[in-house]
Order: structure tokens, then C-alpha cells, then sequence
């Protein structure tokens, strides 16, 4: 027999919206509200759709209010109520429990980046009709201007109306109703919310004109300017930052256009520093479509960035590298961040090995008394309904910390030119994308720990390059003596540009190695080119 249905099963779901807040979200009628509210609810329906069928029903926006609550600032996000509702027939054996409606759409957000709205799943909260076994059911609030949502989970009693005759007294005794549920086995690791840190991030497009619908967040002007950068943008930091999560814009100001925006990262693993974050910005502004960036204007939480560099040190046997400021690899279970909750929260949950067996209380069903022609006895047969086991698995996430080393050389046989200077000019663009792809190429052949080669700015004299080359820290760093020599060695094979070998600096200094290896490379290189050009390289 299965459990009778509860009357409209709705689940409450309350999680950050990355939006700016307005008065206009406290009025239900004004366009702001109902454009946002159909945005999530789009959203919402698709997610709930595609994970629960014909048993979801529909999604809508209860309220919308200031996040964080206390005092107001000007850049404060939004925090949606939103009601999650399922097919009033449904069974409440077939209704999810709390926490998997949550991570429904956690698990949405995190594998997608590309929604409409900008979900923060690090403040979730959920109250609903299943709760987790060992939690209450909190009453769910019904000050909505949708469905009202009444869930209760009380025992059927079924009563027989009595039917009278003139005879002898009928009694009916109903056998009881059992229903037994298998042991549910949950293999799981920890339901994680990874806690994040956001940074500011702000560049100025002096190749656009600043237009008064800019100001507002629901124009089409906003939304198409704030999706072409968040797309394009967002590609590089993920490509350069394993611990990226998102890049939103917050709003734009007068002069030319300023945009100002939220890079996000979570911190298992390293988090990149102002600098790093800058140097991504700059490198993408010269491959950027619709819109340009001021390299001088880029600021990283109001200020502009400072260059900071950790000198390697270079022993004579097999290389290493000592930094003052290792980044460090976490290994072990990602910090838990979890908003105070008002109701039920998404706690971690991990269940032993041994299965629990949970029997419901009997139901009795008492018919009234009763008179016929002949006693009659009628008993019930026993009902027993047994659920499936049921095992959900999750899968670990790895992230990789990555070190940055300065690069800086000279080209004697070029002359320098004033759109150098200009990141989106198509002379930096050209010549950097010549040195980054000849010059990676020797980089990856070399050492296993590479990850990247980008140029960073151009300066005068005759053409001097700086540069950043990234490698991991699982594998071993190498040294800035390793590194200059594969400058030298690639010195010789490149085309299109020159590198004079006794201008390389790794991190602002010089490197060389205590044997005399770099001094053999560079004489070694003197002899195979003297004949060619007598300038030679020292």
C-alpha cells in the first residue's frame, strides 16, 4: 500500500542571488522584481525538471530581500525565497528528502557557468515536507504571493462509516498495515560548500562611450555589455586559476565605460594574488572582442596592483627552488562554510556502513459499531510495502597550486614602437603571440611542471620583453638558472625575434649557475653565431 499523498508538497529554497539589491526587488509589480523573478524561475523549472520529471510541478518566487541583512551598502546582493513544487498526487515516498532538492542545485551551479542568474551556493538554506532522518520538519512560511504551502506528514486514519440494521452487532477489526522500509546504505563523501573569497576587480574601456542605461541592471544594454565581458573574461581565469569560480559584473560607471566586477575563487587551493589577477587581465586584452581595457586603469580591490617576486635559489647538483611564499597544495577535506541557518541547513551527513531499518507505526483502522441479521467478522489481509536500497556515491575534486616566475629579456635586433605600449594593439598582440607559442614550445618540452608562457608588457630599449611562465608544484620547480637556459638554447632557434642571452633576469635578477653552466651555453652560442654577427652577445 502506498503512502497517501500530502496536500500541495512544496519545498523552500533561499539562496544569494550575485546581483546588486534595489528597492525595486521589494515590490513584486516592478519590472526590476518580475524580470529577475522570471529569470529564476526559468532557471529553477529547468533544473527541477530535468532531475525530477513529471513528479516536479512548477517553481516561484517567494520574496526577495538584502543580503547581507544589518546595515545597507551600496553594493549589497540579493537573497531569493524561492518555493520548489512537486505534483500534489505524488507520494510521500517518492517526495525527495530536504537535502537533495539543495543539492540539486548545488550540483547544478557547480557544473555549469553559463546560467542567466548568478547563484551563490555557499548560503543555501532548505525547508521542506522530507526532512533528513534525525532532523525536524520546520514549518515552512506561507507569506507568499503564489501557493500558499500547507505540508504535513500526520499518520492516515481511515474510519469505516457505520451501517445500521436491525439486527445482531457486526464487528470489523482491519489486521494492521506494516510498512517496512529496506535499509537505505548511503557511500557518500561530505556534502561540501566550499567556502570562497571574492576579490574586486575594476578596468576602465577607453574605446567606449558611456550611456545612461548602463546605470541600470535590468536594461538590455547592461545585460548584453556584462555578458560579453563575463564570458570572455571569465575564460582566461579559468584557463590560468584552478580555484576560479566565477567573474560577474556588479555595475558600470562614467568615464569612459569603468566596469567593476567580482572575481571569485574558492579557497582549497591557492588564491591568486592582486597581481596575478591584473597580469590575466592585461594578457587578455589583447585577444578581447567588444570592448577594451586600459591596462594602466586596472585596480584589484580599489588599488592598483604591486609587483612582487620570489627569487629562486640554485644549488649545483640537481636544481630546487626555495620561495619565501610557497603556495601550498590542500590535499585533505575542503573547508565548510555554512550560513547560520533558520531552519534546516545542508549539514555534511555520512552514514556508516551498517544499514538502519526504519518500520513505521502501525496503522489501525476501528470500524464503528455496527447491527445485522448475523454476526460477521472480516479481517483485513496485512499490507507490506518495501522500498529499494538505495546507494549515492560522490567523487572528490582535486585542485592544483601553481607558482609564477618572472621573465624579462632583451631584443637587440628589434626597434621599438610606441603601440608596444597598448596591450590591444595589433603590434603587441602579433609580437606577443609569436614569443608566447615559440617559446612555450621549449618551455613544455623541458619541464613536466609547465603550465604557461604570457607576456605580460613591452618596454623601451631596443625591445625589452616581460613576461610570466607558470609551472605546478606537484612535480619539481625548476630553477632560475634552468629556466635561463632554456631561454638560451631556445635563442637560437627562434625567428622573428632575438634574445640577447646576457640581459635575461628571472624575478629582477640575474641567474647563473656556480659551475659556469650559463657562461658555457652563452660562449657555446658565441661560437656557433660569431661568424654571422659579430655583435656576439656579451
Amino acid at each position: 500500500m502506498r503512502t497517501t499523498a500530502i496536500l500541495v508538497p512544496v519545498y523552500t529554497v533561499t539562496a544569494v542571488v550575485r546581483e546588486i539589491f534595489t528597492d525595486d526587488h521589494n515590490d513584486p509589480q516592478s519590472l526590476v522584481y518580475r524580470e529577475l523573478a522570471q529569470r529564476i524561475i526559468e532557471l529553477y523549472n529547468m533544473i527541477y525538471r530535468k532531475r525530477f520529471g513529471s513528479r516536479f510541478e512548477r517553481c516561484f518566487v517567494r520574496r526577495f530581500r538584502r543580503f547581507p541583512g544589518g546595515r545597507q551598502r551600496v553594493d549589497d546582493m540579493i537573497e531569493a525565497d524561492v518555493g520548489v513544487m512537486f505534483v500534489n498526487t505524488t507520494p510521500t515516498d517518492e517526495l525527495p528528502m530536504n537535502s537533495v532538492v539543495a543539492q540539486t542545485l548545488i550540483d547544478a551551479v557547480n557544473t555549469t557557468n553559463n546560467f542567466s542568474v548568478d547563484i551563490g551556493i555557499n548560503q543555501i538554506k532548505i525547508e521542506g515536507p522530507v526532512p533528513d532522518p534525525g532532523t525536524t520538519v520546520a514549518p515552512i512560511s506561507t507569506a507568499s504571493t503564489a501557493v500558499p504551502t500547507t505540508t504535513t506528514l500526520a499518520p492516515t486514519t481511515t474510519t469505516l462509516a457505520p451501517t445500521t440494521t436491525t439486527a445482531a452487532p457486526t464487528t470489523t477489526t482491519a489486521a494492521p498495515t506494516r510498512t517496512t522500509a529496506a535499509p537505505t546504505t548511503t557511500i557518500t563523501t561530505t556534502t561540501t560548500t566550499v567556502a570562497t573569497i571574492t576579490q574586486r576587480v575594476s578596468f576602465r574601456s577607453v574605446q567606449a562611450t558611456f550611456t545612461a542605461d548602463l546605470l541600470n541592471p535590468s536594461s538590455t544594454a547592461f545585460r548584453n555589455r556584462a555578458t560579453m565581458i563575463e564570458t570572455q573574461l571569465g575564460t582566461f581565469f579559468r584557463s590560468e586559476f584552478t580555484s576560479f569560480r566565477s567573474f560577474r559584473v556588479v555595475r558600470f560607471r562614467n568615464g569612459s565605460i569603468i566596469t567593476d566586477a567580482n572575481a571569485e575563487f574558492d579557497t582549497t587551493t591557492t588564491i591568486p594574488s592582486g597581481t596575478q589577477i591584473a597580469n590575466v587581465l592585461i594578457i587578455a586584452s589583447s585577444n578581447i572582442t567588444g570592448f577594451d581595457i586600459e591596462g594602466s586603469s586596472i585596480l584589484i580591490n580599489g588599488e592598483p596592483p604591486t609587483t612582487t617576486a620570489a627569487t629562486p635559489t640554485t644549488t649545483t647538483a640537481a636544481p630546487t627552488t626555495t620561495t619565501t611564499a610557497a603556495p601550498t597544495t590542500t590535499t585533505g577535506a575542503p573547508t565548510t562554510t555554512t550560513a547560520a541557518p533558520t531552519t534546516t541547513t545542508i549539514a555534511p551527513t555520512t552514514t556508516t556502513a551498517a544499514p538502519t531499518t526504519t518500520t513505521a507505526a502501525p496503522t489501525t483502522t476501528t470500524a464503528s459499531p455496527t447491527t445485522t441479521a448475523a454476526p460477521t467478522t472480516t479481517t483485513a489481509a496485512p499490507t507490506t510495502t518495501t522500498a529499494a536500497p538505495t546507494t549515492t556515491t560522490a567523487s572528490p575534486t582535486t585542485a592544483v597550486a601553481t607558482i609564477t616566475q618572472g621573465v624579462s629579456f632583451r631584443s637587440v635586433q628589434a626597434t621599438f614602437t610606441s603601440d608596444l605600449l597598448n596591450p590591444s594593439s595589433t603590434a603587441f598582440r602579433n609580437r606577443a603571440s609569436m614569443i608566447e607559442t615559440q617559446l612555450g614550445t621549449f618551455f613544455r618540452r623541458e619541464f613536466p611542471s609547465f603550465r604557461s608562457f604570457r607576456v605580460v608588457r613591452f618596454r623601451n630599449g631596443s625591445i625589452i620583453t616581460d613576461a610570466n611562465a607558470v609551472f605546478d608544484t606537484t612535480t619539481t620547480i625548476p630553477s632560475g638558472t634552468q629556466i635561463a637556459n632554456v631561454l638560451i638554447i631556445a635563442s637560437s632557434n627562434v625567428t622573428g625575434f632575438d634574445i640577447e642571452g646576457s640581459s635575461i633576469l628571472i624575478n629582477g635578477e640575474t641567474s647563473s649557475g656556480t659551475s659556469g653552466e650559463l657562461n658555457m651555453l652563452l660562449c657555446g652560442k658565441c661560437s656557433i653565431l660569431g661568424r654571422q654577427n659579430d655583435t656576439a652577445y656579451f
